[in-house]
């Protein structure tokens, strides 16, 4: 149950709103750099952001957002279906970000929610996240039915410091060994 003012949407990115994503993308990677892997130095300029969206969403890839009454981003996720022959079966969630205005109103959860649907209907069995070890989104994984199965260590480096990653997965279907 999400706890959102009047008019705010979850829904598919559109085209018209990436603009918007783009600036939303780099406020991310700006205030949380050591949650991404991606970096503000050499990303990508707004059309070449757009470009590389449309192509990824043209492959497969379910980008979501919560948008408030104006249409304003306020969070996104999306879901990478894998596409090789032994692999159809798996997807990835990646660039899952709430913007601090609207934290602690269950934008994230509702995303990956939706993502899980959207993984089911598209018949994949498991999907993977992963997040720097001291990410508090690893509660909001977990709560949502996520498993660690693994850590890999030093996996990211932000200026000196070295992260750790928690690799996560949950399982798609009703078996209770998931």
């Amino acid at each position: 149950m999400n706890r959102w003012p009047e008019g705010w949407r979850l829904r598919e990115v559109e085209a018209a709103d990436l603009p918007a994503m783009h600036a939303l993308r780099l406020r991310a990677l700006r205030d949380h750099p050591d949650a991404f892997g991606a970096s503000v130095e050499g990303y990508p300029d707004a059309e070449a952001y757009a470009r590389r969206h449309l192509e990824r969403v043209a492959n497969g890839t379910v980008c979501l957002a919560v948008f408030d009454a104006d249409g304003a981003p306020l969070g996104t996720a999306s879901l990478v279906p894998r596409s090789g022959p032994k692999e159809r079966h798996r997807g990835d969630i990646f660039a899952v970000y709430t913007a601090p205005e609207a934290r602690g109103r269950g934008v994230a959860t509702a995303l990956l929610e939706a993502l899980t649907v959207k993984a089911r209907t598209l018949g994949l069995r498991r999907i993977g996240i992963a997040a720097t070890a001291h990410n508090p989104s690893l509660a909001v994984y977990e709560r949502l039915g996520f498993r660690r199965w693994g850590r890999e260590p030093e996996a990211l480096r932000v200026g000196d410091r070295y992260l750790d990653e928690v690799w996560l997965s949950l399982r798609l279907d009703d078996d209770p060994e998931g």
